[in-house]
C-alpha cells in the first residue's frame, strides 16, 4: 500500500516568472507542461516553461510530460 498525494495547479501563462511559482512546484515529482495544440506558440513557450520550472527545483530533476490540450476545437474545426 502507497500513500500518494496528487496535486494538480493549472497556473496559466501570465503565472511564467511570476512570485508563485516555486511554491506551486515545491517538492513535485512530476511536472505536466500543456500546451494548446490550436497554437503554435503555446507550444514554443513549453523551453521557457521548462527553464523557470527548474530554477526553482534546488538540484533536483522532476520527471517531465507534454501534454497537447483542445483537440475537441481541432475535431470541431475539421468537421465544420
Amino acid at each position: 500500500t502507497y500513500n500518494v498525494t496528487l496535486a494538480i495547479n493549472d497556473i496559466g501563462g501570465q503565472t511564467l516568472g511570476g512570485a508563485m511559482l516555486d511554491k506551486y512546484i515545491y517538492g513535485a515529482d512530476i511536472v505536466l507542461l500543456v500546451y494548446d495544440i490550436t497554437n503554435l506558440q503555446s507550444f514554443e513557450n513549453l523551453e521557457d516553461w521548462y527553464h523557470s520550472v527548474m530554477k526553482y527545483c534546488a538540484g533536483r530533476k522532476p520527471l517531465f510530460a507534454v501534454v497537447g490540450n483542445k483537440s475537441k476545437e481541432i475535431f470541431i474545426m475539421l468537421v465544420s
